[in-house]
């Protein structure tokens, strides 16, 4: 498919600034501040008061893929920085009970007693991501800013359990999934 011109919108919400300095969005709310650095790719960007604009010239199907990622990026970081994101993890076992502990003030992830081993298994949490135990008995909340950072660290955990011989997820329940994924402001 090609195209002459492509344009993509996002609105931006009350309470969320965006400025483009250098090629660099500048995205402040209510809770934090964060950076997309967009110079290495060859659109227009445009900030208006209450939306920004994104323009390609002489598109294909790849400029068209990568306007719609921009996009994409874009309002992840607009959500970010107005409500942010939280991942709410479970530890689900059988027989041996899975023991979390969390340290270096929500920065490190702890899983120790995995299946009954004595290894410690450690994630660290990426960015300014915060990790804490959540309300409910067996659960770990990862809330942050940046959803790349939330997720990753959310993905490393819950898959981390994962890597062993002979596994079976049909037959061995035990592990740590990804229970619910939503914002930390309702």
């Amino acid at each position: 498919m090609k195209a002459l011109f492509q344009e993509k919108s996002v609105s931006i919400p009350e309470g969320c600034k965006v400025a483009l300095v250098d090629k660099k969005f500048v995205f402040e709310g209510k809770l934090g501040r964060q950076e997309y650095d967009v110079s290495k790719i060859k659109f227009t960007f445009e900030v208006l008061e209450d939306e920004i604009l994104i323009k390609s010239w002489h598109c294909n199907r790849f400029k068209i893929q990568l306007l719609n990622t921009i996009y994409s990026h874009i309002k992840n970081h607009i959500t970010g920085v107005t409500v942010g994101f939280k991942f709410v993890l479970r530890s689900v076992y059988r027989h041996f009970p899975i023991q979390i502990a969390i340290n270096n003030n929500g920065k490190e992830v702890k899983v120790l007693s995995f299946i009954g081993s004595k290894e410690e298994r450690t994630y660290p949490v990426r960015g300014e991501s915060v990790a804490m135990m959540g309300e409910m008995k067996d659960t770990i909340v990862i809330q942050g800013i940046n959803l790349n950072d939330v997720s990753q660290t959310a993905s490393s955990i819950s898959t981390g359990c994962f890597r062993r011989k002979k596994h079976d997820e049909r037959i061995f329940v035990d592990g740590i999934y990804i229970q619910q994924k939503t914002t930390m402001v309702n």
